[in-house]
This record gives structure tokens, C-alpha cells and sequence, in this order.
């Protein structure tokens, strides 16, 4: 390949992204993206080498290419099994480490567990039947909300989605596609 210049920089940038340059060509870049008197349509790529050429570079010949550092072998079937069983150990000490339930928690629908104590109007509460009443109410009342949000999201959606139609020419069928195509909710 030719020495880098205005007309060919392109081709370089190319061959620089498909990994086939070797490391004087990458420094033979670097030095021409460097230059003050870069053409005005080659000054995108000056941070962009700028940014490679501070990188370190070792471990490569100048008359390879450059190629990933990361290389990964290929495991045979008794090394995929061994990973497996490691998995398989790390799963089941983990199921039998985990806290037990004990009768004084209270489990949620999600199955989330709580014992402990709760505190209002500043009273300390410990007694799980009424912890447990409270936390159904309190599920309760965050489902409502749950409810009424998503009503006022659609009743939102629905709205902007009428905006975005009234604001093309729908009356034009290739508009209309490209409109109902990109705004579809």
C-alpha cells in the first residue's frame, strides 16, 4: 500500500478499522491525523488516532497485523462438565446457606420476607398479626397507585400519539405509512 496522504486516507481509516494494518502503517496514521495542515474532511478522524495513539501498542510486530489480545481457547466436553458441577456445588450451598422462614416472619406475596418489629404513631410494634395487617394494607394501597398510574400513562400515551398523527399530512399515503411505522406505541 501506497505511503498515506489526502486522497487515500480513507482507505487507510479502513483498512485501520478492519484490523489489517501492521504497526508502522498504524504509526504512519497516527503522524498524518497529527499534522496541523489536515484537510478540513479529515479532521474527524484526528481525536479518534490521536486517542489509539496514546494507547500502548507492545507485544506486536510491525510487519503483522494488529489482532486482539483476547484469545479463547476451546474447552473440551470433562472441562465443560467440571464447570457445570462447580455450578451446580455454587447452587446448592447457596439454597443451603439462605436464611430459613421462621412462624414470627411475615412473607409477601412476592415472597419476600419480614420479621422484625415496625414503628408507628412512635410505638414500637412487634406483634406479626398486626406487622402483617399493616404490610397487606400498605400492598394494598401501592397497587391502587400502581393502577391509577398506568391508567394516566395510557390516557398519556394515547395523547401524544394523537398529537404526533394531527401534526403530518396523513392524507399522503407514503407519510402515513413512515408516521404509523416510526410512532407506533
Amino acid at each position: 500500500m501506497d505511503h498515506i496522504n489526502d486522497n487515500n486516507y480513507t482507505q487507510w481509516v479502513e483498512r485501520f478499522l478492519d484490523a489489517e494494518t501492521t504497526l508502522d502503517q498504524e504509526r504512519e496514521l497516527y503522524a498524518y491525523f497529527a499534522r496541523p495542515d489536515l484537510p478540513e474532511h479529515a479532521r474527524r478522524y484526528r481525536a479518534m488516532f490521536g486517542w489509539y495513539e496514546g494507547l500502548e501498542s507492545s507485544g506486536r510486530d510491525s510487519d503483522t497485523p494488529a489482532t486482539s489480545p483476547v484469545r479463547l481457547l476451546p474447552l473440551r466436553l470433562w472441562q465443560w462438565a467440571g464447570i457445570a458441577a462447580v455450578i451446580l456445588l455454587l447452587f446448592a450451598a447457596g439454597f443451603m446457606l439462605r436464611p430459613s422462614v421462621t412462624d414470627q416472619g411475615y412473607v409477601t406475596e412476592d415472597g419476600t420476607i419480614y420479621s422484625g418489629y415496625m414503628i408507628r404513631d412512635g410505638k414500637k410494634i412487634t406483634d406479626m398479626a398486626l406487622i402483617s395487617a399493616e404490610m397487606d394494607r400498605i400492598n394494598s394501597e401501592i397497587d391502587s397507585h400502581l393502577v391509577d398510574i398506568d391508567s394516566y400513562m395510557d390516557d398519556y400515551t394515547s395523547q401524544l400519539h394523537d398529537e404526533i398523527m394531527s401534526s403530518y399530512d396523513m392524507d399522503n399515503p407514503d407519510v402515513r405509512d413512515i408516521v404509523e411505522t416510526a410512532f407506533t406505541f
